[in-house]
């Protein structure tokens, strides 16, 4: 094991190992293809009148081979095999193909273009539409790099991502630009264009009653095993906490590395310097007993002792989006020293919360149905697994996700019928109440900040229709993209999810706590570590005591909102005092004010061309 410090990566060059590139399907040709000069092309394949560009990894490109042999003998390429399995499935190929990857086929007989992005959205996907040709890429720099797609930004979306909302699935940062979300597909034909769902989970019969768990927990980790193998081409890294999350995937990565004579997972850990998520003791230990390398060091510690906040603006303002998460300069260092070590992946832990927990939503549904009991022990459940009071803990299921979203649905179905004109008023004073006075001085804006709510409010067809999570997974990819590296997140396998969303209550929450699938499984291999009993860590004290020692010196050298002034997002004045009157709090409740606002200021200076630093500097 060893111990590695800090050390400044700014000129280490970057690479890439990923496709950067632009389709263009104009009606009746064939795609044409341009590829940036920092990225590669996609692979290509014209067979049976179908023309295929397909990018990124295929997981199950051998279970795709058996299922289309012999014609799969002669395909050479990931592009051959889907071309292949088009000319069987059809449409209806994305939902065959697991994986991270973006795919357009050209249907020469039936006039008609497919695109699709896999189930779950790992791999980034995004269009343009400008004179009758629809542009593609998993690159929304590469787009609006073309000049034939405008570079305006969305104002409206910032101004919503400074009030902490992200109501459009479809919107990205720039007006020209639609996100193609994971799991659709779109499909454009001479009368028009269609975007529609094709795979989405399972509904959870909540009704149904687990027993003991044991056959759910056999095909559990029979699930986990499959997702983490499919995530190991070669060597890989493993981002690791002290979790319940990223430890099944390193001790799974482990074993899996073990049998098929690959060099084992290097730990990558950060330690977060507060007292109340502080997991090094764990973090160590568990590297220890499976015997990892490891480089281990505090978050401070990986960025040579520059300030973590002002290292996440300077990347903020070289991202496609206004960056979300500020552990992002310390996660890079780890991950540059990865692929110093030669490694080509890293995994993590991530969608543990989203897959493994029990889904809060459901509360509203056992509240209606007067199942007080299955209520009381998922609340038993969650205080022993956080750290939170039980009062704390009793709210939230019983309010927040219980009966205030029953008694917020039937108010406003009672009043679209009977006082829609009502309705439109609390809706406004609603948003008013959410918006701080400073977002939105122009009325023109503020109007469309009203119409976008309206929209926000109607329930989704699926919990897989979140903006934020969009947003975050597209956020993952970039940081590997960006230091050459592919970031791989077993968790998020959609066979796994899919399982997960079918599995009874009961047994997420076997022997009283959340994540009981998981907790067997780690009990098993690490019975000295207390996994069974193990409270979730998380960050957010660490996070506020952050923005409170770093935050002044920051907002004093990015010298104010000058961009976010300059396009009219916000009243300068208004926000730079409500900024100092934050700042001057020791432990801001709305800490995400902070952040929000200066990411993206710094992210539109990135766009407009205007320095981090004042003048005076």
């Amino acid at each position: 094991m060893t111990t590695s410090s800090g050390a400044d990566t700014a000129s280490t060059p970057l690479e890439s190992r990923y496709g950067e590139w632009v389709a263009t399907f104009t009606p009746g040709r064939a795609p044409a293809v341009e590829v940036s000069p920092r990225g590669l092309p996609p692979e290509r394949s014209s067979r049976n009148g179908h023309v295929v560009v397909f990018d990124g990894l295929l997981q199950n490109a051998e279970d795709l081979r058996a299922q289309l042999m012999p014609a799969a003998a002669e395909a050479g390429s990931n592009a051959d095999l889907v071309a292949l399995a088009y000319g069987r499935w059809g449409s209806d190929v994305p939902d065959r193909l697991r994986g991270t990857w973006l795919l357009a086929v050209w249907d020469e007989k039936r006039r008609e273009l497919l695109c699709a992005r896999d189930p779950l959205g790992l791999y980034p996907a995004y269009y343009a539409e400008r004179d009758g040709a629809l542009l593609l890429s998993p690159s929304v720099e590469a787009l609006v790099g073309d000049p034939r797609v405008s570079s305006a930004v969305n104002r409206a979306a910032l101004a919503d991502h400074l009030s902490h909302r992200w109501p459009m699935l479809e919107e990205t940062y720039y007006e020209a630009v639609k996100r193609l979300p994971g799991g659709y597909r779109l499909t454009v034909r001479p009368d028009g264009k269609e975007l529609e769902r094709y795979w989405d989970l399972p509904e959870q019969d909540e009704r149904l009653v687990g027993g003991g768990g044991d056959e759910e927990q056999e095909r559990f980790d029979e699930l986990l095993e499959q997702a983490v193998a499919r995530c190991l081409p070669g060597p890989t890294g493993i981002y690791l906490s002290g979790g319940l999350d990223s430890v099944s995937v390193a001790a799974l990565a482990t074993e899996l590395a073990d049998r098929s004579g690959l060099p084992r997972p290097y730990a990558l850990s950060l330690v977060f310097e507060h007292e109340t998520c502080n997991e090094e003791s764990v973090q160590r230990d568990v590297a220890r007993r499976l015997g990892l390398e490891q480089t281990i060091l505090p978050v401070r510690g990986a960025l040579g002792g520059r300030s973590l906040l002002e290292s996440a603006l300077e990347m903020s303002a070289e991202r496609p989006a206004p960056m979300l998460n500020l552990w992002s300069p310390a996660y890079r260092y780890l991950a540059l020293d990865a692929r110093r070590r030669g490694r080509e992946v890293i995994l993590t832990g991530n969608g543990g919360d989203e897959w493994l927990e029990f889904p809060v939503k459901f509360a509203a549904t056992l509240i209606r149905r007067g199942d007080i009991l299955r209520l009381y022990r998922i609340w038993q459940s969650m205080q022993r697994s956080y750290p939170l009071s039980k009062s704390r803990v009793a709210w939230n299921l019983l309010w927040t996700f219980g009966t205030r979203p029953l008694l917020g649905s039937g108010g406003r179905a009672f009043l679209q019928r009977v006082a829609p004109g009502v309705l439109r008023a609390r809706r406004r004073r609603f948003l008013d109440r959410q918006t701080r006075g400073w977002v939105a001085p122009d009325a023109a804006l503020r109007a469309q900040l009203y119409e976008r709510q309206e929209r926000a409010l109607q329930p989704r067809e699926t919990s897989l229709d979140s903006p934020i999570i969009a947003l975050e997974l597209e956020e993952f990819f970039e940081s590997g993209r960006q230091v050459g590296l592919r970031l791989l997140h077993p968790l998020w396998d959609p066979d796994l999810a899919a399982f997960l969303a079918r599995t009874p209550i009961e047994v997420r929450i076997l022997g009283g706590r959340s994540k009981a699938l998981v907790r067997r499984s780690l009990a098993r291999r690490f019975p000295g570590l207390g996994f069974e009993g193990h409270r979730k860590i998380t960050g957010t004290d660490f996070y506020r005591s952050l923005l409170a020692e770093e935050g002044r010196q920051a907002w004093r050298r990015l010298g104010g909102a000058r961009a976010l002034a300059e396009l009219e997002l916000v009243d300068r004045k208004s926000l730079e005092r409500d900024m100092d009157e934050l700042l001057a709090r020791a432990n801001p409740t709305d800490h995400y004010v902070l952040w929000h606002v200066m990411s993206v200021e710094a992210w539109l200076r990135g766009r407009l061309g205007i320095s981090l630093r004042p003048s005076n500097e």
